[in-house]
């Protein structure tokens, strides 16, 4: 690798790293999922009547760990392509809509190399987001208190699921 583009590397990872867009898609990915799977366990768990806890008990299936996991992982699949997909479109997209565009073309870095450098600081971003939403989801998991089976058995499918995501 050329110097010029581990540059172009660093520069696109920085330009993630100060973005709003992609600090607001962090915090959604990482915590809204995690929170929604441990609040329709927990519906189901108190017998909670309403809405959310009919909802909840379309999603979830089994009891205790699998439960949560499997209901983290259907809310991720949907999360994740969403947040990721719209952090890709922000991240190609800025520059057209900012007129930077034409700058980029002028410097002696090529257009390849611009969107080489921009996917593998969106892939680095998205296995990130995979760490600590796994993270999240055994400490929140834990919090909620004993749930019934072990998350032994469940931990493999719901990494590989986790860290598959687009």
């Amino acid at each position: 690798m050329s110097s010029l583009f581990l540059v172009t590397l660093r520069f696109e990872a920085e330009k993630l790293r100060r973005s709003n867009v992609v600090r607001i898609a962090t915090l959604i990915l990482v915590f809204f999922p995690v929170a929604l799977a441990a609040g329709g366990v927990t519906a189901l768990r108190t017998d909670l009547q309403g809405a959310f806890a009919a909802k909840a008990s379309l999603l979830v299936h089994g009891e205790g760990w699998n439960a949560y996991l499997g209901m983290c992982a259907q809310v991720l699949s949907v999360a994740v392509l969403l947040g990721a997909g719209f952090v890709c479109a922000w991240t190609f997209g800025r520059e057209f809509e900012q007129n930077t565009i034409v700058n980029l073309f002028g410097l002696s870095v090529g257009r390849r190399d611009f969107a080489l450098a921009k996917c593998l600081t969106l892939i680095a971003w998205v296995l990130i987001i995979s760490v600590f939403v796994t993270i999240v989801t055994l400490v929140v998991g834990v919090a909620l208190g004993p749930m019934s089976g072990s998350p032994n058995g469940v931990w493999l499918p719901f990494l590989v699921s986790v860290l598959s995501r687009d």
